[in-house]
């Protein structure tokens, strides 16, 4: 079995239980031609392996094994991210969205290295297992897969669903701001928000405040105020809007069920992120 893969073989090599329903779904859409920074997967093996005594020689043919992948992703992308991909996440009633770590704007082998280790060790949070508890989830014996993806440097981010996650409406809802995506799922920025009616084609859309902006900096991300003029208007174009709302109407086709989806632009390419089903009626939050 390979410990490291790319993420376009993900899916086909590890299957879902080797690599996590994330990456498995990134990989497939990948195969399928959708645009997806290219990245490659740390088996969730990984981790056990390299943190056993026993298996010293191993661990250190896998830490190769993860250095060469890095270092042949940061040739073409300059900096990566290392996101989660639990075996317990993204399932059809619990998301666990926000619940695990994602680093991002990794530039150097040393700060490689220590988001995977942040990210194995998320798995142990205590408001996972608080979220786990109140959606009635075991998590013995899940395993955390890592995916390592090149950085995308977004000039616009944001979540699109294909219904409208509240009241149901047959409309592809769309919250945009500038930036990486980061700012909306925190809750840091009041985004653009577009409302497509799928029946009539009929486009709304209402500004946001978009108050600040979260941008790459040498090592990490951080957070900037935006401007007056970024704040009146409207932060991506009606042919955008467009183009994300034909993605997810494409997408909740593909999965035969309601679905959110991440994305961002960089320089007017659209890119996939994420997709997962919409699960807002259906899990519970920790309290």
């Amino acid at each position: 079995m390979e410990w490291v893969v790319s993420l376009t073989e993900a899916a086909d090599q590890l299957g879902k239980e080797g690599c996590g329903s994330k990456a498995f779904e990134l990989s497939r859409l990948m195969q399928r031609g959708y645009c997806v920074p290219d990245g490659f997967v740390v088996a969730g093996k990984v981790h056990e392996s390299i943190t056993s005594a026993e298996a010293e020689s191993k661990a250190a043919d896998m830490q190769v094994a993860m250095l060469q992948a890095f270092n042949r992703l940061m040739e073409r992308y300059g900096a990566v991210s290392v996101r989660s991909s639990c075996t317990a996440e993204d399932l059809s009633h619990a998301s666990f969205a926000g619940q695990y770590e994602t680093v991002l704007n990794i530039r150097n082998q040393e700060a490689f290295f220590q988001a995977l280790r942040h990210c194995w060790n998320s798995i142990s949070y205590a408001r996972v297992n608080a979220y786990a508890k109140a959606n009635h989830i075991s998590l013995h014996g899940s395993q955390m897969p890592l995916i390592i993806q090149g950085m995308v440097n977004a000039d616009t981010s944001g979540v699109a669903f294909s219904i409208h996650p509240v009241t149901h409406e047959n409309s592809v809802i769309v919250n945009v701001s500038y930036g990486l995506g980061e700012a909306i799922v925190s809750g840091l920025v009041t985004p653009d928000t577009f409302l497509y009616e799928k029946t009539t084609g009929k486009l709304h859309a209402e500004i946001g405040s978009k108050e600040l902006k979260c941008v790459l900096q040498d090592q990490g991300v951080c957070e900037i105020d935006t401007t007056w003029l970024e704040q009146q208007r409207l932060c991506i174009t009606e042919e955008e809007v467009l183009e994300v709302c034909k993605l997810t109407e494409n997408l909740e086709k593909e999965y035969q069920t309601p679905v959110d989806v991440e994305f961002s632009f960089q320089e007017g390419q659209l890119y996939l992120l994420q997709v997962r089903p919409i699960t807002t009626t259906k899990e519970k939050t920790a309290v």
